[in-house]
């Protein structure tokens, strides 16, 4: 009897410290689709859920990245792709920060679209022909024939708050048209340096929301649009939150950029130091597509940044007017 005694101890003993290791191996991280989503956009343009399993996903991308397939779990492997293209280290900067560079170490401006679209258009630039073999291998090469010492260097700076960042929507804004929560993208029209690094390229492509929205009445009553911008992402990808606040209205004011049928319109004003938009006049056109103007940045915001040599870009640009100017005589 002692003896059954004792075997039913030591079983109520140990069932707990069996079940508090089982616990703790259910805290280990899950795998993020959200990741997966955000590589496979940036390679290919688009996500590929739905259309194949989460391992074949997996294994597409390796094959791309690294030519082959990876060892380690599907955690493991997730996360050293999403590293590879989307985390940026002052030694080891991300393939989305890298194609970027590339691109305007060689033609001064920055593309959108997908990864591997723009480095066959680099390599059909720099080569004259799309090259083999995986993605890291191809931009390491390009990499070695067009930088110094073949290393892209980065340093991680913060850019401070209302930076100033000019601006231009891609189609026209009006009260008499536009619908509430529609969103309208917005083009970045001068690079952003901040310490002699670029940080968000001109080209760059973002979009604000628009919140509200009054058309205009009678008795002289403006129609009225009440917009925020979304996030839009840096070189480095990381994410940068833009206003319309007092600093980017003066700057405004004082360029006289014109948006819509009044100089500038009036900046809204919320709590202290919060702006989230714009109150213009609600006739047929009131910002024309391509007509510039400043917004600024939200908050201090760390990234990394490209060093840009002083009067880089516009030597290249006089360059360029006389080929063009050459070749028309």
């Amino acid at each position: 009897m002692k003896k059954a005694l004792s075997i039913g101890l030591i079983i109520l003993l140990v069932v707990p410290v069996v079940s508090l290791n089982l616990q703790a191996e259910d805290l280990q991280p899950s795998f993020s689709l959200s990741k997966l989503q955000q590589v496979e956009k940036k390679l290919y343009g688009r996500n590929k859920e739905g259309e194949e399993s989460l391992l074949q996903r997996i294994k597409d991308l390796e094959k791309q990245l690294y030519g082959r397939k990876m060892s380690g779990s599907l955690i493991e492997r997730g996360e050293r792709i999403f590293n590879l293209v989307l985390s940026n280290q002052p030694h080891r900067p991300s393939l989305c920060f890298t194609i970027g560079a590339l691109e305007w170490t060689l033609q001064q401006r920055v593309e959108q679209g997908p990864i591997k679209e723009r480095l066959i258009n680099l390599e059909k630039l720099l080569l004259g022909e799309k090259q083999s073999g995986s993605i890291s291998s191809r931009m390491g090469n390009l990499i070695n024939y067009s930088l110094p010492e073949g290393k892209i260097k980065v340093k991680e700076i913060e850019i401070p708050a209302q930076s100033l960042v000019k601006i231009e929507f891609l189609e026209k804004v009006s009260s008499d048209n536009i619908s509430e929560s529609r969103e309208i993208k917005y083009r970045v029209v001068e690079d952003l340096l901040v310490d002699g690094r670029l940080v968000l390229p001109a080209g760059s492509v973002g979009t604000a929301t628009v919140e509200s929205v009054e058309k205009a009445k009678n008795f002289g009553q403006d129609g009225k649009i009440k917009l925020s911008f979304n996030e839009i992402n840096l070189l480095d990808n990381t994410e940068l939150r833009l206003i319309l606040d007092e600093k980017a209205a003066e700057k405004n004011k004082s360029m006289k950029l014109a948006l819509g049928a009044s100089i500038l319109g009036t900046a809204v004003l919320g709590p202290v130091g919060l702006v989230t938009g714009y109150f213009v006049k609600g006739e047929e056109e009131v910002i024309k597509p391509g007509q510039p103007f400043f917004v600024e940045t939200k908050v201090p915001t760390v990234a990394f940044g490209l060093p840009i040599r002083p009067g880089m870009k516009e030597n290249m640009d006089d360059k360029l007017k006389e080929k063009n100017k050459s070749g028309r005589e």
